[in-house]
């Protein structure tokens, strides 16, 4: 979560800025998708414009790698974006240019130049350029945020916070003392890169916080060089306590609605007494979440905010849940779970964490989600599936009762909430048909995004193939053809073999939201 960034609005137009020089990582941020702001800013009380038809607003963009995705899979949508870095923009505009898109637009261009001509924004979203910027901008994002927001419209702005991120100063400010800040920007990656080598060759086994400082080493070095180029050895790097951030925020006529990840607001797993103290605060949620911050370590918040007074306060989250999609990103460790009254399941989330239940409701409502891949499911939807458990209730009882298991679930991190979920098939076609943003992104070796806007991994050179291949055009049996020769022999060793892993790649591309068809 704290690798995120886009882009960096400082300096002069027309100058290069380091993000002309090394591009930062380009990419998708799913949980900047409007329809997961929107869920997230309803369950806190706001009720935002409809994504698909919203008026979105990205700062910092860089090539738009995040918005134009949103634009493609949303043409009701009219979105701007703007950056500083020419160059990305001018990356971006092409692909724009290439697909037609009709309802987006990048600019070059200072966010302190972008006056109140534009109209107002049903949704704000400045990932990674709060703590990267001087305090100047700071207050200039903010105050746009106040100036163009609609009336229930909602900013996401993320920032570096404290205590968490102190590790990562340290290492900003030892890669900055050894690097110094002269010398090309190619040859002090090198260095910093060559200097966190030896620091984690010099950590190794270690525990306690050298062994805190040894995981971050090798963060680093497993990411990109422009990553750690631009966050760690940036020009601007500063970490906020959360109580200040708010505080800015009040200033400029905003409210903190709450994190866009509810279970970052959700103080659970902690013993009881220290569930008690928390409980003394008294319904103060800022200084709630300020003492998380503490109990967490937290070194990365996204925020969401809104026109001061726009939230309802303490609405009912259970009137909420009915109203959205849900998805789980999840499998079942057994094959075929067991669905039996007591007997306890063991599911997997995709960052690798395990939950249980032995509830059959549960575990009926998890499997089917599991099933269906990422695709989100309506309240309703998931009601069904607990109703067709022996032991169920019945009536506003089982609505109650997934009410609670929802609730539960998203203060764990295990269901993500939808608005309104991406227009996708939920079934393909005899003809299979992958977006054709996709196709364009696989045949340009761009960052491959989904309808759910999930970034594709395309290491694999056959999954490069099948997503050109599949156009629309072609059965199965065409698009084997067309396969064969393309893939060289090595990649072709059993005939049924290749076969399969062609269907097994076809049905990973439909549940993870790539066929359009």
């Amino acid at each position: 979560m704290d690798a995120g960034r886009v882009g960096r609005p400082v300096g002069k137009i027309g100058e290069p800025t380091p993000y002309d020089i090394i591009q930062y990582p380009p990419g998708t941020h799913p949980q900047t998708h409007p329809s997961r702001l929107a869920a997230a800013a309803m369950y806190w009380g706001l009720e935002p414009g409809l994504p698909h038809g919203s008026r979105i607003l990205e700062i910092g963009c860089g090539d738009g790698s995040n918005l134009i995705p949103v634009a493609f899979h949303n043409p009701g949508c009219q979105c701007l974006g703007i950056d500083l870095a020419k160059r990305p923009i001018e990356s971006g505009r092409q692909v724009v240019d290439d697909l037609g898109l009709e309802n987006i637009r990048l600019l070059a261009m200072d966010l302190a130049d972008l006056d109140g001509s534009e109209g107002t924004f049903d949704y704000v979203i400045a990932h990674g350029v709060y703590s990267w910027v001087p305090e100047g901008i700071r207050e200039a994002l903010l105050a746009l945020c106040s100036r163009c927001l609609a009336p229930q419209g909602v900013a996401f702005i993320s920032f570096n916070a404290l205590p968490g991120s102190h590790p990562r100063l340290m290492i900003r400010e030892m890669l900055l003392q050894h690097v110094g800040r002269a010398g090309t920007i190619e040859l002090r990656v090198r260095e910093a890169r060559a200097f966190l080598g030896f620091l984690r060759d010099g950590s190794v086994g270690a525990s306690g916080f050298r062994g805190v400082m040894a995981r971050e080493y090798d963060r680093l070095l497993a990411g990109p060089p422009g990553q750690m180029f631009h966050d760690e050895m940036a020009e601007e790097h500063t970490a906020f306590y959360f109580t200040d951030f708010v505080g800015r925020a009040a200033a400029a006529g905003l409210d903190y609605l709450g994190d866009v990840e509810l279970f970052e607001s959700a103080a659970t797993g902690f013993p009881a007494p220290v569930q008690e103290a928390l409980a003394q605060t008294g319904g103060d949620r800022i200084r709630f979440e300020q003492y998380l911050d503490y109990l967490k370590l937290r070194s990365f918040r996204q925020a969401l905010l809104c026109r001061a007074g726009a939230a309802v306060p303490n609405r009912d989250p259970a009137a909420t849940i009915r109203r959205l999609h849900f998805s789980a990103p999840l499998r079942p460790l057994a094959s075929a779970p067991d669905l039996s009254p007591g007997v306890e399941v063991e599911f997997q989330t995709l960052p690798g964490r395990t939950v249980s239940t032995d509830s059959t409701i549960g575990k009926a409502m998890l499997a089917h989600m599991a099933g269906v891949g990422i695709r989100p499911l309506t309240f309703d939807e998931l009601a069904q599936v607990a109703a067709t458990v022996p032991d169920a209730p019945r009536g506003d009882e089982l609505g109650a009762a997934v009410v609670e298991f929802l609730q539960r679930w998203l203060r764990l991190g295990l269901v993500e909430p939808w608005w309104e979920p991406p227009r996708t098939p939920h079934q393909r076609s005899v003809r299979p048909e992958v977006s054709r943003l996709a196709r364009y992104q696989a045949a340009r070796g761009l960052v491959v995004s989904t309808a759910y806007h999930q970034a594709v991994d395309l290491s694999d050179p056959v999954l490069r193939r099948i997503i050109e291949t599949w156009d629309g055009t072609r059965d199965f049996g065409e698009g084997m053809v067309a396969l064969r020769q393309q893939c060289g022999e090595g990649e072709i060793s059993d005939e049924g073999l290749f076969s399969a892993r062609i269907e097994k790649a076809l049905r990973a591309l439909e549940r993870i939201g790539l066929l359009t068809g």
